[in-house]
């Protein structure tokens, strides 16, 4: 094979790798957002898409709302459905499908988290492993989160909230955007936030002031 017979080939892996890690990100970030698909868009787009189908297979999957779900299953190698105890899955065709977070999976985080283990699955990014936090019920009732106060961080760390959906501030005088901020519900207080919100909220902000 000439020298050059292998650039195309070299090129169309990088565009792999590339495009792999920004459907990725947008796993994560539907995750966190709590996003659904119908069952004909899961089938249609992720289990039958030749690349993402390998990310797919690396996730639990759930369906129900947000306030919970009714079920979890993942998608196995030969591209079937699976639950937890390793049975047949059957999606219903009127299903809401949607990424599930730990918070969701309840007692059944165990479960799974043995499932993956046992088949040696790497996850593509933090989801059975992922770290869970709270607000206080002082927090709850107030609009301030007052632990994060006073902690100086580097603007590039929290310029990169943004790969985690938060949104810059308006440009100000001279343009500079003095804030970063995450869209929420309408609430005045973090009382309105459901419990994957206020976990992704207080992740991201853990990690970005540690």
């Amino acid at each position: 094979m000439g020298e050059g017979a292998g650039r195309p080939f070299r090129g169309r892996s990088k565009d792999v790798r590339t495009l792999a890690a920004s459907q990725i990100a947008r796993f994560e970030l539907a995750m966190v957002t709590q996003r659904r698909w119908t069952v004909q868009e899961f089938g249609d787009y992720f289990i039958g898409h030749p690349l993402l189908r390998h990310v797919v297979r690396r996730l639990v999957w759930a369906t129900g709302t947000d306030d919970g779900i009714d079920s979890s299953f993942r998608v196995a190698e030969d591209l079937s459905l699976a639950d937890v105890s390793d049975g047949e899955y059957t999606l219903a065709d009127d299903a809401v499908v949607g990424i599930a977070h730990p918070l969701h999976l309840g007692a059944g985080l165990a479960g799974w988290s043995e499932v993956f283990a046992d088949y040696e699955i790497l996850q593509p990014f933090d989801q059975l492993g992922r770290a869970v936090h709270a607000l206080t019920d002082e927090e709850k009732a107030s609009g301030t989160l007052t632990r994060f106060a006073g902690i100086d961080v580097p603007t590039g760390k929290v310029l990169g909230l943004e790969r985690r959906g938060w949104l810059r501030g308006a440009p100000q005088d001279a343009g500079v955007q003095h804030w970063v901020y995450r869209p929420r519900p309408e609430s005045p207080t973090f009382a309105g936030l459901d419990a994957v919100t206020a976990s992704e909220l207080l992740r991201d902000l853990t990690e970005v002031t540690a």
